[in-house]
């Protein structure tokens, strides 16, 4: 089986403009190879097999699709994602690459699907910047009132 090469994908990805990372703009070999990586992360996940090179592909395509959500809607590049919801997000952007491949092999549009992923992308940073908030809150209260968080 086929591993998408770690420094191939941030040549591709890194002095393009975030969007590079989308599943409607990546090569179909590259769509395959990560494809390839999500199905085994997926498969492994119960087993003690290391997958950190795995992860590490599909999250550095994650990560700068929501620094780059994260910058358009709050206008800092800065995004925290609590850990629980990295596997959510493994499955959900397994979902559109796979998604892209059928849309490519069938000859018709992706849009909706990479509208879609967006407004997903979106509602994470909503979701993180509004967590964010919450903490700083408790901990401003949490220092004002003398006690340890």
């Amino acid at each position: 089986m086929a591993y998408t090469d770690f420094d191939h994908l941030t040549n591709l990805t890194t002095d393009k403009t975030p969007e590079s990372a989308l599943p409607c703009n990546l090569a179909d070999d590259v769509l395959q190879l990560i494809s390839n990586d999500l199905k085994q992360v997926a498969l492994c996940r119960t087993k003690t097999v290391d997958q950190y090179p795995r992860r590490v592909r599909t999250l550095h395509l994650l990560s700068r699709l929501m620094l780059a959500q994260s910058e358009l809607i709050t206008g800092d590049d800065r995004f925290v994602m609590p850990i629980v919801r990295i596997d959510f997000w493994m499955g959900l952007f397994q979902y559109y690459i796979e998604r892209e491949i059928l849309c490519r092999a069938n000859g018709m549009s992706s849009k909706a699907d990479t509208e879609e992923l967006l407004t997903d992308l979106a509602d994470e940073v909503d979701i993180s910047t509004y967590l964010n908030v919450l903490c700083e809150l408790n901990r401003s209260a949490s220092s004002r009132s003398g006690s340890d968080p």
